[in-house]
This record gives C-alpha cells, structure tokens and sequence, in this order.
C-alpha cells in the first residue's frame, strides 16, 4: 500500500498517484490521520457532491485518527473539510468505490 502525504493528514491508499483516499467495502470505513505531535480541536465535515453534509465530526485536541463509517453512504465522489478552532482549514476529496 503506498502512503500519500500532505502536511496535515496522510491516507493509506492503493489508488493512482493523485487520489487521497482509499474505500475499503471489506471494513466499511475510511480511516483519516492527522500528522503532528500535537493536533489541534478540530471539526471535519464530509460533504457530497451537491455540497450537503453527509458526517460531522468534532475531534477532541491530540486526536490523530479519525474513522468515518461508511456502510450506508452511497459510492460516489465526497469532499472533506477540517476546520480547527482557531479557523485554519484543510479540504480535500474522497473517492468511494462500492
């Protein structure tokens, strides 16, 4: 399994170059990891293709590994957003292939 890697997160994947996310139908999850030693109170929000919002999630401060349980999300193209309390944000796509 490569790793694709940005200064915030890292996802485990076995897609093409360029892809940021693996769907894993065998476990039903999409496991999202923040790098740092010390990773600030965030929010991540998952979104769908028309802009709305699929999950919600508030992630306590230290908090590296955040998992989104998708058995009954339909495949498709979703966007992520992390938002940290001070308003620094990082975006990006998931791919889930079902």
């Amino acid at each position: 399994m490569s790793k694709i890697r940005s200064p915030i997160f890292r996802f485990r994947s076995s897609l093409p170059a360029g892809e940021t996310s693996e769907f894993d139908a065998a476990q039903g999850q999409l496991t999202f990891e923040r790098l740092g030693d010390q990773p600030a109170a965030a929010t991540l929000l998952v979104t769908d293709i028309t802009g709305k919002v699929v999950w919600r999630k508030q992630i306590e401060k230290g908090v590296k590994k955040t998992i989104w349980h998708t058995f009954d999300i339909s495949g498709g193209i979703y966007f992520y957003r992390f938002v940290e309390n001070d308003g620094t944000a990082w975006s990006g796509r998931v791919v889930l292939q079902k």
